[in-house]
């Protein structure tokens, strides 16, 4: 009984958090370490992710690379590969922020290897390690294998209904076509994520793509 609250904190984390009320969604999440015994390892490593990927959003990647990594340990020992693939996606953009650029692929990469370990189609949340390592080789001027892994991201990321995300793996491919001098496509390109955000009709998301649109000018 005892416990009851903690769950329901983890509910409310993960709803607040779709939503992009981020101070409920950290509130929440917090809760559920206060509520929750480490055994509780997957309620424990959701809230973990949410607050990583607050601390991300907010800017302090510092923060986020803790959690994440708390994350990834409890994830793994609940058994929950997507939620260790997701966390290891965040994980990558964080070290991104910090300049660890090599460190950041490499835990891209083992992302990508959980996610396709049974063989088969990849997970949706692979998807979002493609896009993180587009971003990782436009960085190093890799344009052709940036372009290749944000199509593949976009591409699983659509068959696994994971919206939100599209909007992101098509910036990447408008810088790709801009850096190509490819100013038709980048700008079309750019189009279809700003139709992407709409669709999905995440606030997070909508002034994500606003602030990506200032970068392109």
């Amino acid at each position: 009984v005892q416990q009851v609250p903690g769950e329901v904190a983890a509910v409310r984390a993960y709803v607040a958090s779709l939503h992009d009320e981020t101070s409920l969604a950290t509130e929440f999440a917090q809760q559920v370490f206060e509520y929750l015994p480490e055994r509780k390892w997957f309620s424990r490593g959701m809230a973990a992710v949410i607050l990583g990927n607050d601390a991300l959003i907010s800017g302090d990647p510092a923060a986020a690379i803790q959690e994440l990594t708390e994350t990834i340990r409890l994830s793994e020992a609940a058994g929950r590969t997507y939620l260790a693939v997701f966390a290891r996606s965040i994980l990558g953009e964080a070290l991104q922020m910090q300049g660890r650029l090599r460190e950041a692929a490499e835990i891209q990469r083992q992302a990508l290897q959980l996610a396709s370990r049974k063989g088969g189609r990849p997970a949706p949340f692979a998807g979002f390690s493609y896009i993180g390592l587009s971003r990782l080789h436009y960085e190093w001027a890799d344009l052709d294998s940036a372009k290749r892994n944000a199509e593949k991201g976009i591409e699983i990321i659509k068959l696994g209904g994971l919206v939100e995300a599209i909007p992101a793996g098509r910036f990447i491919l408008a810088q790709v076509h801009l850096a190509r001098q490819e100013i038709e496509q980048a700008i079309r390109t750019m189009a279809e994520a700003e139709q992407a955000a709409q669709r999905c009709g995440n606030p997070y998301v909508l002034a994500r793509v606003a602030g990506w649109r200032m970068r392109l000018r």
